[in-house]
């Protein structure tokens, strides 16, 4: 699953692409900031951030019909 992320403002990564793993033993998650690797979202005023999940079973399973208010959500501050 890949979700894109446009910021307002740019948010600081210490490499262009970075990945996420811990939460649980079935997900691996990996960041690419798009400002620095794609041409096109260089000038962009805020960070344009592209999420990939591998292999997550649970959430593979999950119909579209499905709030995002489940237990997967992670507040945002």
């Amino acid at each position: 699953m890949a979700v894109r992320l446009w910021f307002d403002q740019r948010i600081p990564l210490a490499n262009a692409s970075n990945t996420a793993s811990g939460f649980d033993a079935d997900t691996v998650f990996t960041f690419y900031d798009l400002n620095a690797l794609q041409d096109e979202y260089r000038d962009e005023q805020g960070s344009v951030i592209e999420v990939l999940a591998h292999y997550h079973p649970p959430l593979l399973s999950t119909p579209d019909s499905v709030s995002s208010k489940g237990p997967h959500r992670v507040p945002c501050e």
